[in-house]
């Protein structure tokens, strides 16, 4: 019987304190997404383990339901269900319904994350993408291995001789530096901080923008550049055009310039993107190049959205469809499972219905007002970025699951804690390091 009251008390404590458990493995999860995205599987499991602990299920997810994104992404995933009624390539139809479900993580991370730690768990973020950036020096300057193993196990491992990415394929990597050298940016151009976060804010946005040019991710570079513009535009609004965005353009081509004159990786993209480009230009088009499989991809779904414009293929049928209209001396193209635009390989798939519904999780995106301008503006830097890098590349788990985060707590707009509770002392900091590392040995160990 005592063992029995033990055990009931220990229940309601953890059910009482469910929600601020929660919030602090989401701080986890900003932490170690994008670094090791495959633990974060463990810290979802425990989330949905404290949801049903907690109970009053109806008020934490309508709650999470009355978020316009959330909405948006729900009705997104019914899409692609839906579309299967015409769906004929099973295989990679169950290859794409096999991520819908990242598309409802939101739900879950909603019910339980409080508007008062959102900034510690984007911080938190910002953090993980440091520690990457520490990491991708060291293997730059030869410190540390191109690949380092533990047991066996492979802790990390770079994409290629000359570019130090330990995590992330190039150029999520190189979309997510940019949004930290954004969020630097605006924090150290509005808020009033002291000369001492200043000098680190800098020497961050310095050591991040370099970091970015070592690395080999052409619509990073992209991206780079339309994330400080924007966020220029959101501090200086009408005095943009006038004041900031001439100074900015000159200090931006400056920036590329010299890393272009100083060679490396840098210059070798930039100069594969001009040879790609010319054998583009020739009177029979080569589309056997990085970018030209990409052009090639296009025109000819093209094609077949002028056939399928109003309801698609199906879910799925993007690759069949495509080689269908693809001339025999360019089916090399079947090698590439994807487009790598997200934006033509859903109009494929739902024709413009489906399109407008994809387009609809941006809408709400820029529509969603928060009480704090600053978490405001950051929800439309996630935005941005995930708008303009997914014009090149197919949102694969390990960038999803960092979006669906940033995005979810950008957007959030509930309080469920008290103010207590955002005290941050010795006990929360050593559980933070100590979750951080089971977490990262939880991706080891399924490597």
């Amino acid at each position: 019987m005592i063992k029995y009251s033990i055990f009931n008390d220990k229940y309601n404590y953890i059910k009482n304190n469910a929600t601020l458990y929660g919030n602090h493995l989401l701080v986890v999860y900003a932490f170690v997404s994008p670094m090791y995205n495959r633990s974060v599987s463990a810290v979802i499991f425990l989330l949905l383990l404290l949801f049903i602990i907690r109970g009053d299920y109806k008020k934490y997810l309508l709650e999470a339901f009355s978020n316009k994104i959330i909405q948006a992404l729900v009705f997104f995933v019914l899409v692609n269900y839906i579309w299967l009624i015409g769906s004929d390539d099973e295989e990679m139809a169950d290859i794409i319904l096999s991520n819908m479900k990242y598309y409802l993580y939101p739900i879950l991370i909603l019910s339980f994350v409080d508007k008062k730690f959102a900034f510690r768990i984007i911080y938190a973020f910002i953090i993980g993408m440091l520690v990457s950036e520490f990491i991708s020096y060291m293997i730059y300057f030869d410190i540390f291995p191109h690949k380092l193993e533990l047991f066996s196990k492979i802790i990390y491992e770079i994409q290629e001789i000359g570019n130090p990415t330990p995590f992330l394929d190039h150029y999520f990597y190189n979309t997510l530096l940019s949004i930290v050298v954004s969020i630097l940016l605006y924090n150290l151009l509005v808020n009033k901080n002291s000369i001492y976060m200043k000098f680190i804010s800098i020497f961050f946005i310095t050591t991040a923008s370099i970091n970015i040019i070592l690395i080999g991710g052409r619509i990073g570079y992209v991206i780079y550049a339309i994330l400080i513009l924007s966020t220029l535009f959101f501090i200086y609004k009408k005095k943009f055009f006038y004041m900031a965005l001439p100074m900015a353009i000159v200090l931006i081509s400056s920036f590329f310039y010299f890393s272009y004159q100083n060679g490396g990786l840098f210059k070798d993209r930039i100069d594969q993107a001009f040879n790609d480009k010319v054998k583009l230009m020739q009177e029979k088009p080569n589309y056997d190049t990085s970018i030209g499989a990409r052009i090639g991809m296009w025109i000819y779904s093209i094609d077949v959205i002028k056939d399928n414009f109003l309801f698609g293929v199906g879910t799925g049928d993007f690759k069949v469809e495509m080689l269908e209209k693809t001339p025999e001396e360019h089916k090399f193209l079947s090698k590439y499972q994807q487009p790598h635009n997200e934006y033509i390989k859903h109009f494929v798939q739902f024709g413009i219905i489906g399109f407008i519904v994809f387009l609809n999780i941006f809408y709400q995106i820029f529509r969603t007002k928060n009480d704090n301008k600053d978490m405001e503006i950051y929800l439309y830097i996630f935005g941005i970025a995930l708008m303009f890098m997914i014009t090149t590349n197919q949102l694969l788990k390990p960038i999803l699951l960092v979006f669906i985060l940033l995005l979810s707590v950008a957007s959030v707009k509930t309080e469920f804690l008290e103010e207590k509770y955002l005290k941050l002392d010795k006990k929360i900091l050593f559980f933070y390091i100590i979750a951080s590392i089971i977490a990262i040995l939880i991706d080891i160990a399924q490597r």
